[in-house]
């Protein structure tokens, strides 16, 4: 019977990767290589990460700066290889994030080619609650907020809104449009 709970516990394991794999779509330790065209006043930068402790000890990753008001500012970040995905899988993304304060963050996933923005924001499915600490957040993707699914077959890029200002806590944005307050985003995954 011993035998066959581990070979069973064996069995499982060795198909837990293929059932809950991950992909990496940037870890920014090789630089800026998967960043594409940022919209309206948003710097990035791939910089030395500023809190290299807790659940993200990396070297490097994501600094994300206002230069306007705009609520849509938008960080540009290209899915290499594009990763196709049927409407009857449910995938999410998951991403380290460190802000000063609580953002309102959201992803668009509607893309239809590695340089058009799309159009839909989805926000993730738990809140940030530490900050300027490193919390990993996560995304369903899916077409948009109150959608059920992924129709667009492709993922080919992330546009995501650092900081829109209307779902937080306190409300407002968290970066300063003189860009002397810094967001960061790390380890941004497909699971």
């Amino acid at each position: 019977m011993k035998q066959k709970i581990t070979f069973l516990f064996l069995l499982l394991m060795s198909c837990s990767g293929l059932v809950f794999g991950q992909t990496m779509v940037d870890d920014f330790e090789s630089g800026s290589g998967g960043l594409v065209a940022n919209l309206g006043g948003i710097t990035t930068a791939v910089v030395a990460n500023p809190n290299p402790s807790g659940i993200n000890t990396t070297a490097n990753c994501l600094e994300v700066k206002r230069t306007d008001t705009q609520w849509w500012v938008i960080a540009g970040v290209n899915v290499t290889p594009d990763l196709a995905i049927s409407d009857t899988e449910t995938k999410y993304l998951s991403m380290m994030v460190h802000f000063p304060a609580q953002p309102d963050l959201g992803i668009r996933f509607d893309a239809q080619d590695d340089v058009s923005n799309g159009a839909k924001s989805v926000r993730p499915l738990n809140v940030y609650t530490t900050p300027n600490k490193w919390q990993e957040l996560v995304f369903e993707i899916k077409d948009e907020q109150t959608a059920t699914a992924f129709t667009h077959g492709t993922l080919f890029r992330l546009s995501i809104h650092p900081d829109m200002g209307y779902e937080n806590d306190p409300v407002g944005k968290v970066l300063d449009a003189a860009g002397t307050k810094a967001g960061y985003i790390d380890q941004i995954q497909i699971l």
